[in-house]
């Protein structure tokens, strides 16, 4: 069987009351505007990989830091992970390799962050 793992970014998901008022309110409308077109490319790529028969996850991060991977990060499925500001780009890679051998997210957005 074939699989795709792709990272994307965390703002793509819906928002959740979980994410804070400064967040939805002023974060994300923000990174939304200033980042306009990639944030309008990651969602073309997100509808034609979930438009696919090919089995697929997409893997969305928050902001990114050049540290090592510490493999202790948290996933939420189809959301934002709850407060999750940041995460080692060492620890998506791994996230992007653990969720090919992960039936239980085939098919689903999966939010990761430290």
């Amino acid at each position: 069987m074939s699989r795709l793992s792709a990272v994307s970014a965390a703002p793509l998901a819906p928002e959740l009351p979980e994410d804070g008022v400064l967040t939805r309110v002023v974060v994300y409308p923000l990174l939304r505007r200033l980042l306009r077109d990639l944030y309008a490319d990651l969602a073309v790529m997100e509808a034609a990989i979930g438009a696919s028969r090919t089995e697929w996850t997409v893997v969305r991060p928050p902001r990114l830091l050049n540290r090592p991977r510490t493999g202790a990060y948290r996933r939420a499925l189809d959301a934002n992970v709850p407060g999750g500001k940041v995460i080692a780009r060492a620890d998506v890679a791994d996230a992007l390799l653990s969720v090919l051998g992960d039936p239980s997210v085939a098919r689903h957005a999966v939010g990761v962050a430290a």
